[in-house]
């Protein structure tokens, strides 16, 4: 059985250690938030744009009454 050049050789004694499992555990946390992070922001996006433009709608409503009564 024949090894090709990007194999990695298995270490049939591995032993993981704490520091090791954390970081492993890390990594994996920050590929799963990474993953959904564009769909994140664009959910918190979109909340905050409709709140702003709300907002704004409301401040051109109370200044075109206010313009008109004049």
């Amino acid at each position: 059985m024949s090894r090709t050049g990007k194999e990695k050789r298995r270490n049939i004694n591995f032993r993981q250690t704490p520091k090791e499992f954390r970081s492993a555990r890390q990594t994996q946390v920050f590929l799963h938030f990474n993953k959904n992070l564009p769909y994140k922001v664009y959910q918190f996006s979109k909340n905050l744009f409709e709140r702003q433009m709300t907002k704004i709608s409301g401040q051109i409503t109370r200044f075109t009454k206010k313009t008109s009564k004049v």
